[in-house]
């Protein structure tokens, strides 16, 4: 796709009117003032007169399921909130839910502009696929929880952990990676 006559944000966050960017499959291969001499080779024009293109947002730290529980306990302390609502709720979740919710949060976040999250939760496996479906970028990971101070090897959540990093670490053409975390202190 060749956008003509489009405002973008340059490298320095400056507006500047009147370019042309010129995107190939996945890739913006092309931005000037001038229409590119190979300009059929991009396929479709868009004018983009009276608007800009600019980067995607990245969301620095999400838990993309957890918008089920969006105003969920509203105005209680964060214990409170934690111990008598939200780990509740979560004890009942189950993979179908997770699903849903990562993919309504990433429609909501493309919506808004935000390409790419970095996710934290459980049941990635429904998590991938939600991403996977919805075309956004992630830094997706199960957090290590062990209050009962197990063998980290027996801890379920690290199993968990290392079979996602092996199976889906570089999914999608590089668009979805696993990483390891802890949950907190």
């Amino acid at each position: 796709m060749l956008f003509t006559n489009i405002g973008i944000i340059d490298e320095n966050f400056n507006y500047v009117p009147d370019m042309t960017v010129g995107v190939q499959a996945d890739r913006i291969t092309y931005v000037g003032k001038e229409i590119p001499q190979d300009a059929e080779f991009f396929g479709d024009r868009y004018d983009g007169t009276g608007k800009v293109l600019m980067s995607g947002f990245y969301n620095a730290h999400g838990h993309s399921p957890m918008s089920l529980m969006r105003g969920y306990g509203e105005n209680l302390s964060l214990h409170d909130w934690l111990n008598n609502k939200i780990f509740p709720f979560e004890d009942k979740l189950y993979k179908k839910a997770v699903y849903w919710a990562t993919l309504l949060t990433m429609a909501e976040s493309l919506r808004f502009g935000i390409v790419s999250t970095n996710d934290m939760y459980y049941f990635i496996d429904d998590m991938v696929r939600a991403y996977s479906v919805s075309g956004a970028k992630t830094n997706i990971c199960r957090s290590v929880v062990n209050p009962t101070g197990l063998p980290i090897n027996e801890c379920e959540g690290f199993k968990e952990m290392r079979d996602a990093i092996m199976m889906y670490d570089g999914f999608e053409n590089g668009r979805i990676h696993v990483d390891a975390s802890a949950h907190a202190e």
